[in-house]
């Protein structure tokens, strides 16, 4: 899928080696984007600097990301969709009444899903 950024055409980032994130990466790299440090990482999780550094190098792989600040990019777009996702099913009609306020929550449920699909394959 494209958008358009100015005149330029832009990829939206794929996942190409489609390698899922544990949910322990998913916390570290969480942690990065909060602005932690890679010491102050490495003494919350009791591992050395260089192992945490390591880690991160192994998710860039694994994410076919060569920089930090492309994998916190591909995060916060995964938790961008993640959250838009959350928000159109809870802006879903409590008591739909008629066929088109059935179709309304019926085209948001399927946006959400779409929405969630899309954070998985940005970055799982």
């Amino acid at each position: 899928m494209t958008r358009t950024a100015g005149a330029a055409v832009v990829a939206a980032p794929v996942n190409p080696k489609g390698t899922a994130v544990h949910n322990d990466d998913l916390t570290l790299i969480e942690n990065l984007a909060k602005g932690r440090g890679h010491k102050e990482l490495a003494s919350e999780l009791g591992v050395s600097r260089t192992a945490v550094t390591a880690r991160l190098a192994r998710i860039k792989d694994e994410q076919n990301v060569s920089t930090t600040a492309e994998l916190l990019v591909r995060f916060g777009q995964r938790t961008a969709f993640l959250s838009a996702a959350e928000a159109l099913l809870q802006s879903r009609l409590e008591n739909p009444v008629g066929e088109a306020e059935e179709h309304v929550n019926h085209v948001m449920e399927g946006l959400a899903g779409y929405l969630r699909g899309r954070a998985q394959s940005i970055f799982k």
